[in-house]
């Protein structure tokens, strides 16, 4: 019964939450000329890195991202009462809309080594606001809220 229990602990200890700090740098688009025919494009990053301590073959993570002020098929920027329209995207060809699995966005999953997940994992948010939105000039900000699962 002892050795029963023993292995019973082991395996509750090789499959603990990882000690992980998470950083961001916000997508930066720089200023809008709404008489640009050319969208605005910038980026962002969302960071990880794991204490040691990570047992097994690594660490699997799941990167999900609210919706802000808007929708998944619309993300907005917002300066008081003036709405500006943009999105948040996986990838930099821009057509994988970042989200939490719903309205057509889709997470970022993987599996990293325990050497990486000690080293730090970087994942690029790409942003793009669409030409030619009839704006007036101020300073346009959203919240998005990023939820990272071991």
């Amino acid at each position: 019964m002892a050795a029963g229990l023993a292995g019973l602990l082991m395996a509750a200890a090789l499959h603990a939450a990882p000690s992980c700090t998470i950083s961001s740098t916000a997508v930066n688009f720089g200023n809008y000329n709404p008489l640009n025919v050319a969208s605005v494009t910038g980026t962002g990053t969302l960071s990880f890195q794991c204490q040691p301590g990570i047992t097994g073959g690594g660490i699997s993570y799941t990167i999900s991202l609210s919706s802000g002020s808007g929708t998944y098929v619309q993300r907005t920027l917002t300066s008081g009462g003036n709405v500006l329209n943009y999105n948040l995207y996986t990838d930099s060809t821009l057509t994988t809309v970042w989200g939490d699995g719903s309205s057509g966005s889709t997470t970022v999953s993987t599996t990293v080594s325990r050497p990486r997940a000690r080293a730090g994992v970087t994942n690029t948010v790409y942003g793009n606001i669409p030409a030619q939105q009839d704006v007036i000039p101020g300073s346009y900000t959203d919240t998005i809220t990023v939820t990272v699962t071991f």
